[in-house]
């Protein structure tokens, strides 16, 4: 598969991908480099390629949800939701 079908794949997919990054980050600026870094890793793999678009899908997901981490696990930022102890 060459570049150009390897980035239109892509680009069906980042929509679903940004969304992920953001409901995670709650930062439009880190969810942009989650999603990027997210859709990076996955243009190198060639069975995100070869696999059907449910798992294309499930791919986007794992990949955002891991990069989202990474990224908040580096201490760039705070999630936006704080725990208060009650009592």
């Amino acid at each position: 598969m060459g570049t150009n079908e390897r980035c239109s794949v892509l680009k069906q997919h980042e929509v679903l991908c940004y969304s992920v990054c953001l409901y995670l980050v709650r930062s439009e600026k880190l969810a942009f480099e989650a999603a990027t870094s997210t859709l990076l890793r996955l243009g190198t793999c060639d069975d995100f390629f070869h696999a059907t678009d449910p798992e294309q899908q499930q791919w986007v997901r794992k990949e955002s949800i891991k990069c989202s981490l990474q990224l908040l696990s580096r201490g760039t930022c705070t999630p936006s939701i704080t725990l208060v102890r009650k009592g």
